[in-house]
């Protein structure tokens, strides 16, 4: 009778994962609840929250769904977890073409003569105020 009850419950949670979207994007707990409705309706098997609760939390657990954001909550599949992920050094890529030289800016050109200071902005000797007088 266990055995029973195992078997079954892996085919709730397996049911559960062919329903959320394969290629990562987000479905509603609303929308995957009543998804998870129909199909126990099309296999004459009993709909149970409790049950599609435990199989979700299941998935969550294992780490093949991750929890969203959003009005019921979300869920997504998880990004499969062998995909050859390395962190090691690589070697820097050659470059196709050599790098290009930097030009230095050109000197100043000389003054026109005068050695008076090159005006570049003025000040106003005003004081300023930040409240208005009053009175």
């Amino acid at each position: 009778m266990a055995q029973e009850h195992a078997n079954a419950e892996v085919g709730i949670v397996e049911r559960l994962l062919e329903l959320v979207p394969e290629d990562g994007t987000a479905i509603g707990n609303p929308a995957l609840r009543q998804a998870f409705a129909q199909a126990a309706a099309e296999l004459n098997s009993a709909f149970d929250a409790a049950a599609f609760e435990h199989a979700k939390q299941a998935l969550l657990d294992r780490g093949l769904l991750l929890k969203g954001r959003g009005r019921g909550g979300t869920v997504r599949r998880a990004p499969p977890q062998d995909q050859g992920f390395d962190l090691s050094p690589t070697a820097p890529p050659t470059p196709a073409q050599p790098p290009k030289t930097v030009r230095k800016a050109s000197p100043r050109p000389p003054s026109t003569g005068t050695d008076a200071p090159e005006v570049i902005s003025y000040r106003l000797r005003i004081p300023a105020r930040t409240t208005p007088r009053s009175g």
